[in-house]
C-alpha cells in the first residue's frame, strides 16, 4: 500500500486549478500515511447555546463554517439561486482540470466543497479531498472485499463512507474505481440536497436548478463536464472558463496542428 498510496499522490500534487484544494504534503510516519492541506479559516457565526434550567443565561457559541454543509445547516440564506451558479462554476472547473490530468474525484458530497466570501461578498468554492476515495478503495494482495472495506475504519471513516453513498451511484460498491460520471453524476446529486434543505423545491427560482440536478443525476446524465456546465441555470458564456462543447459536425474534421499541440502538452505535463 505504502508503494501505491506515494504513487497516487504525486500524481495529486500535480492537480492544481481554479476549485481544486490543492495537496501541499505528503509522507509515512511508521505505519500511518499522511496527507496536509492548506488551513481554511472559514466564517465563524454565534448560534444560542442550548437553554437548561443550570444556566438561564448561558453564552453564545461560536461555530465555523467551512463547507457547504456546514453553511446548509448554520446559514443556509447564505445559499441562493445566484451563489449557487457562483460554487457550481468553481465545482466544474475543477472537475474538467481534474479529469484532464486523468483525475477522478469519486467522493464528492457537501463536506468536500470548501466555500468561502470575500469582502465584496463575492463566493469561492474548492472541492477537496481529491484521490481519497480510490486510496480507501485499495485492497491488499489476498483480502477479501468485505474484508477490505471495513478493516481499520473508526467511527469517522465510517460515517463518512454512509454519506458518501448519499451522492454517489447506487449500483457503485465501496471497491470499485470511481469514473467521470460519478462526479457529475454527484454534482446533481449534491444540488438535489441543497434544494431539499432550504425546502424550497416548490420555488420558481429553484425549479430550474431541480431539473438540472434530476437531469445530471440520471442515466446516461451528461457527456461531459463541458455539457453540464453549459446547462446550469444562469450560466452565459462557457468560454470564458476555458471550456467548449464540441461540435460533432466539425470535430470530424481532424486539424493535424491541433493534434500536434494536444500531444505535446500531454508530453509537457508528463514530464512536470
Amino acid at each position: 500500500f505504502e508503494d501505491y498510496f506515494l504513487q497516487e499522490c504525486q500524481a495529486l500534487e500535480q492537480v492544481e486549478g481554479p476549485g481544486i484544494w490543492p495537496i501541499q504534503k505528503f509522507g509515512v510516519m511508521k505505519w500511518k500515511h499522511w496527507i496536509y492541506y492548506p488551513w481554511l479559516q472559514g466564517q465563524s457565526i454565534m448560534l444560542p447555546a442550548e437553554y437548561s434550567p443550570q444556566s438561564e443565561n448561558a453564552e453564545k457559541e461560536e461555530v465555523w463554517l467551512r463547507s457547504l454543509a456546514d453553511f446548509l445547516e448554520h446559514d443556509p440564506q447564505k445559499i441562493t439561486p445566484e451563489v449557487l451558479l457562483e460554487i457550481m462554476i468553481c465545482l466544474h472547473q475543477a472537475l474538467h482540470r481534474a479529469h484532464l490530468g486523468g483525475v477522478v474525484h469519486g467522493n464528492l458530497k457537501p463536506r468536500n466543497i470548501l466555500l468561502e466570501w470575500n469582502n465584496q461578498g463575492q463566493v469561492k468554492a474548492w472541492v477537496t479531498e481529491f484521490g481519497l476515495w480510490k486510496l480507501m478503495s485499495f485492497a491488499a494482495i489476498g483480502q477479501e472485499e468485505i474484508e477490505s472495506q471495513g478493516g481499520g475504519m473508526n467511527l469517522n471513516v465510517q460515517e463518512s463512507k454512509a454519506e458518501t453513498s448519499k451522492f454517489r451511484p447506487q449500483e457503485a460498491s465501496a471497491t470499485d474505481m470511481p469514473d467521470e460520471k460519478w462526479d457529475l453524476g454527484g454534482l446533481g446529486r449534491i444540488v438535489h440536497w441543497v434544494v431539499e434543505k432550504r425546502g424550497l423545491q416548490q420555488d420558481v427560482d429553484w425549479q430550474e436548478w431541480m431539473a438540472w440536478a434530476e437531469l445530471a443525476s440520471s442515466t446516461p446524465g451528461f457527456s461531459s463536464v463541458a455539457h453540464s456546465m453549459e446547462a446550469l441555470p444562469g450560466m452565459v458564456d462557457l468560454s470564458q472558463y476555458g471550456l467548449r462543447v464540441e461540435d460533432k459536425k466539425k470535430s470530424a474534421v481532424v486539424d493535424p496542428e491541433e493534434i500536434r499541440l494536444k500531444r505535446e502538452a500531454e508530453w509537457n505535463y508528463q514530464e512536470k
